[in-house]
């Protein structure tokens, strides 16, 4: 399917679904915070079906392009561009489990709460339970980093910990990742303001760099 396609499709959904917009094939809880909450159409083998795919994305962890280690496929399944009822089917299970998760998560302290916190994925597909694990560097680094960004020094050492009992430090992201990390930890350990700041920082660069800067919220 093409982009303006996909486009398409999520603004027939937009009547129902106030806060949310839409840009390209991302449909998204409005004004954007620390934490990226929707839903993006990914294309298929087959021309004429999408995956949609619900996540959220901590932005105080900065990259250049949308991630997706925090979510599931909707029905777990492709969904058939050409169907008649695909717009309303979608519109329904976005209802049924995407906004009662996304609901859960709007700060850091969500985010901690949620990844720490096994009993929710009861509400929510089987799927669910497999991507919150916490069995991947992702997982760690974004407890980390939430842990920082409140404050929480105890935890920070923790999550750091852990973060570094799963790397690989063979794989040149992986050694990126625990060089960020460490940065990080070093800074929240001699001016804890700064390092939030820093996290502040790295929020408004992956804002920019996935080109949302119009739906941004005031940090405060």
């Amino acid at each position: 399917m093409k982009r303006k396609e996909l486009e398409s499709l999520l603004k027939e959904l937009l009547p129902n679904l106030p806060g949310f917009a839409v840009k390209g094939a991302l449909l998204f809880q409005q004004p954007i915070g620390p934490i990226l909450k929707g839903v993006y159409l990914d294309t298929s083998i087959n021309s004429r079906k999408f995956y949609a795919q619900l996540f959220v994305q901590p932005l105080f962890v900065p990259v250049e392009y949308l991630t997706f280690s925090f979510g599931w496929r909707l029905d777990n399944r492709s969904w058939d561009a050409d169907a008649p009822d695909t717009p309303e089917n979608l519109y329904h299970r976005i209802r049924k489990d995407g906004l009662p998760f996304l609901s859960r998560v709007s700060k850091p302290l969500d985010f901690i709460d949620l990844l720490n916190d096994s009993s929710w994925t009861a509400e929510f597909p089987a799927r669910a339970k497999t991507v919150f694990s916490g069995s991947n560097s992702h997982y760690y680094q974004t407890l980390l980093y939430a842990s920082i960004r409140e404050g929480k020094y105890a935890a920070a050492l923790i999550e750091f910990d852990r973060l570094k009992s799963v790397l690989n430090m063979k794989t040149q992201w992986q050694q990126d990742m625990l060089e960020e990390s460490t940065m990080l930890l070093k800074l929240f350990e001699k001016n804890p303001v700064q390092a939030q700041l820093q996290l502040d920082k790295w929020v408004c660069a992956t804002i920019r760099n996935l080109d949302l800067e119009n739906y941004r919220a005031p940090i405060t």
